[in-house]
């Protein structure tokens, strides 16, 4: 149940696909906004706007430890249960 519930944290981000996107490559650089503007090919302000707006649309706020936390979790347990975004928007079960 706890994974199904953190798998669920990122839904409101399912219609967005570059704020997921920018999140998982924000990580994957840790934390550095402007290596993650420069990989997603955007300004490093956008990359700010797009954390500001995961925060607005998830409640947890990726520019802090405990948000970043639950987020990062949510990111494992989507995978974990094969929910897999597409660059399209939409979802794909594996």
């Amino acid at each position: 149940p706890a994974r199904e519930y953190l798998a669920r944290v990122l839904e409101p981000l399912d219609d967005t696909p570059e704020l997921i996107e920018t999140l998982e490559t924000h990580i994957a650089h840790d934390l550095s906004r402007q290596l993650t503007a420069r990989t997603l090919h955007v300004h490093a302000n956008t990359v700010d706007y797009r954390l500001k707006r995961i925060a607005q649309l998830t409640g947890y706020d990726p520019t802090r430890p405990s948000g970043l936390r639950q987020l990062q979790a949510a990111i494992v347990a989507r995978r974990l249960e094969g929910v897999v975004p597409e660059h399209a928007g939409g979802l794909t079960m594996l």
